[in-house]
């Protein structure tokens, strides 16, 4: 009950099988402490719809977190932004915590 329940999502390997399943990385959007989307990255319509879904309410509801939009890269499980999707930094949720270390090299 400390209302990070979306947020932490993303550390517990949930998104793993989330990709898994739909067989290509996702694209997560968590505009506030208590709501998580996703959408798989081939979903371009979806996509653009969560950058909107997530920048209003990011801006709108109480208790924001990001309007960025993540990426969960389904062959190495890191997370990086989605500007960063084809050459950024990625970093490594561990399941027992937040982000540990720094970016992951290629």
């Amino acid at each position: 009950d400390d209302g990070f329940a979306a947020a932490r999502l993303l550390s517990i390997g949930l998104m793993g099988m989330w990709a898994k399943e739909v067989q290509d990385d996702l694209v997560i959007a968590i505009p506030t402490k208590d709501v998580l989307y996703a959408t798989p990255r081939s979903n371009e319509a979806g996509i653009a719809y969560l950058k909107k879904l997530a920048t209003e309410q990011f801006h709108t509801q109480e208790r924001n977190l990001t309007d960025q939009l993540l990426v969960f890269h389904v062959a190495d499980g890191t997370i990086s932004t989605l500007a960063d999707h084809d050459g950024g930094k990625r970093y490594v949720f561990l399941p027992d915590g937040p982000i540990h270390g720094g970016p992951v090299s290629r």
